[in-house]
């Protein structure tokens, strides 16, 4: 679900790869939660936070470990998806969307809610403060999906 969740708010889908066949894909879009048998499919992330097999009701922990934490700072899954060239940010920025517009639209992909008044006028300042627009906009998504409200959602 995490997995499927950072996809849709980056706006950048998964690409499953079959572990026996390099070469051999499923349609892109399709989500984690959908993969018949998640053990065929070569993905870190799944490694990492735990891969339903779907065999028997697995016994999991629900946890955070040291694994997780350093998937989240240097991986793919966060890093590509979040900030890279075909992203969420990356589209509205080229569009021209303001930065009112970027945190509607961020906060309703993440939150599934407006962002309130308070939110809208503090965030606008802070990407402001920052050394660059993006680089600001950039931390408002982190800052959302690593938030309770993010992962109590999903």
């Amino acid at each position: 679900m995490l997995l499927d969740a950072i996809s849709e708010v980056a706006s950048v889908p998964e690409v499953f790869k079959l572990k026996d066949v390099p070469d051999a894909r499923i349609p892109v879009g399709t989500r984690a939660v959908n993969l018949k048998f998640p053990g065929a499919y070569s993905t870190r992330f799944l490694e990492v936070y735990g891969r339903p097999l779907r065999d028997v009701v697995p016994e999991r922990s629900i946890k955070a470990n040291l694994s997780q934490a350093l998937h989240i700072i240097v991986s793919s899954t966060y890093n590509e998806k979040l900030f890279g060239e075909s992203s969420r940010i990356d589209r509205l920025i080229k569009q021209g969307a303001s930065d009112l517009e970027v945190i509607e639209e961020l906060y309703l992909a993440a939150l599934s809610r407006f962002p309130t008044k308070e939110e809208q006028s503090g965030l606008v300042k802070l990407i402001r403060e920052q050394p660059s627009r993006k680089i600001g906009l950039e931390d408002l998504l982190w800052a959302l999906i690593a938030s309770r409200e993010f992962s109590g959602n999903h």
